[in-house]
């Protein structure tokens, strides 16, 4: 995908999906990024992981109608629905990153297994909109307040987020310099 403002459509589209798991995330939006289509050997090749958990993750992917399946030269492939992409909200969000350094920042996270559902959920809303405090992010996207905050403490104790207090209110922003030494590690 060559325009974060693309992704950012289909990220508003699975980022309230909370019947996927991390690794539901970590494929999906890989998948987005790097081609809309593979099969789950050429998957495991590019990113190295375990067969059992790509392979339970796209059946899973496919059951809940994320991807859709082909047979292609006796192979199948799996492609990310095309719906995913559909622009349908009345109202834009400004987006503070580009494409590229989003693409750098994706190809260390991606790997951090230790990383939930919501810490990709959370992370990438601050990713791609910037600073933010957790009842601004919880009220915009709806999401359970109790989990936004629990992911906000793991993420700033893994160092993923910075926190700055201004006016009496905790913002926080992606520490985009520190997952990016962690690349060149």
């Amino acid at each position: 995908m060559n325009s974060i403002e693309k992704f950012e459509v289909f990220w508003n589209i699975i980022g309230d999906k909370t019947r996927l798991n991390g690794n539901g995330y970590r494929i999906l939006v890989d998948m987005a990024l790097y081609g809309y289509c593979t099969t789950q050997k050429q998957f495991m090749e590019r990113r190295n992981w375990k067969q059992s958990s790509v392979s339970n993750t796209f059946k899973r992917l496919y059951d809940e109608k994320f991807l859709l399946c082909e047979l292609e030269e006796r192979k199948i492939v799996y492609k990310i629905d095309e719906k995913l992409f559909e622009e349908n909200r009345k109202e834009k969000k400004r987006i503070v990153i580009d494409m590229d350094t989003f693409s750098k920042v994706w190809n260390v996270i991606i790997e951090m297994t230790e990383l939930s559902a919501n810490s990709y959920r959370v992370l990438i809303d601050i990713l791609l909109y910037g600073a933010t405090t957790q009842k601004e992010l919880w009220e915009r996207r709806n999401w359970k307040i109790a989990g936004v905050s629990a992911t906000f403490n793991k993420l700033y104790e893994m160092n993923l987020l910075t926190l700055e207090e201004k006016k009496g209110q905790k913002i926080y922003t992606a520490n985009i310099e520190f997952i990016l030494k962690k690349e060149k590690e």
